[in-house]
């Protein structure tokens, strides 16, 4: 068994030689459950990271339009993978307690604006439904996959006209 640590998939992109790491955005990363050193080895390669405290300081609106500008600068498409451990407990409550994290406002409006701003593509990772009584968390990141579509059906549609 093979067992993936939290960052080990950027790591992966790290060492591709047809991925610039310099595209690549973590956005809502917090709390201590997190390895400091994975920050450190984002900073090291290039990445960015955004985190969760950042967004609620700096906004919504400035947030994802530096995370647009920094993953689209010399690319043809941006790609999303959203984690829902991104989410505060509050939204995600089959995921892990881990407070100070995205509102479900602030994850839809970034999927939007995502979509409106190029994204031609994206994943939902780690929802709880065994671990989630209501199913809150499978509901909820089916409202992120319609917000996430309809920025990219509005880009679309712009683009036609």
């Amino acid at each position: 068994m093979i067992s993936i640590a939290r960052c080990s998939p950027f790591h992966r992109l790290y060492d591709m030689e047809a991925f610039d790491p310099k595209n690549l955005v973590s956005v809502g990363i917090r709390g201590p459950r997190n390895n400091f050193n994975a920050i450190k080895e984002a900073k090291k390669y290039g990445a960015s990271v955004i985190t969760s405290f950042d967004v609620k300081k700096n906004g919504v609106d400035a947030s994802v339009k530096k995370a647009i500008e920094i993953a689209s600068k010399g690319t043809s498409a941006i790609y999303v993978s959203v984690c829902s451990d991104a989410l505060d407990i509050a939204f995600n409550p089959g995921g892990p307690a881990d407070l100070c994290g995205l509102t479900s406002f602030e994850l839809a409006e970034m999927l939007y604006q995502c979509g409106l701003g190029g994204a031609k593509g994206f994943d939902f990772m780690e929802v709880y439904p065994p671990d989630d009584l209501h199913n809150v968390s499978s509901h909820g990141a089916c409202w992120m996959a319609i917000y996430m579509m309809a920025g990219m059906a509005k880009r679309m549609l712009s683009e036609k006209m």
